[in-house]
């Protein structure tokens, strides 16, 4: 393959990579932030109702980081088809 079309595509990897990143941990970022908040739900004698509102929203949330793991993992093996 010509080389600069394996730069190209090890540039629009690494680029895609950073975005997985990012999303992946927003994610996290957003699931540690309902646990905290059903914490103190909790504490607070909230609704079960109400807690499973949250708990919902961290199923979604833990779904869609996985997600954008396993992006990255099949990005890393991209990378790695490149080089090889």
């Amino acid at each position: 393959m010509d080389f600069k079309i394996i730069n190209e595509r090890q540039i629009i990897l690494q680029l895609a990579m950073q975005e997985a990143y990012k999303k992946r941990d927003e994610c996290q970022r957003d699931l540690n932030n309902l646990d905290n908040k059903l914490s103190i739900m909790t504490a607070d004698g909230c609704s079960l109702t109400d807690k499973n509102k949250v708990v919902e929203s961290m199923l979604y949330l833990k779904e869609c980081r996985d997600g954008w793991q396993e992006t990255i993992d099949h990005i890393r093996q991209w990378q790695d088809e490149l080089k090889g």
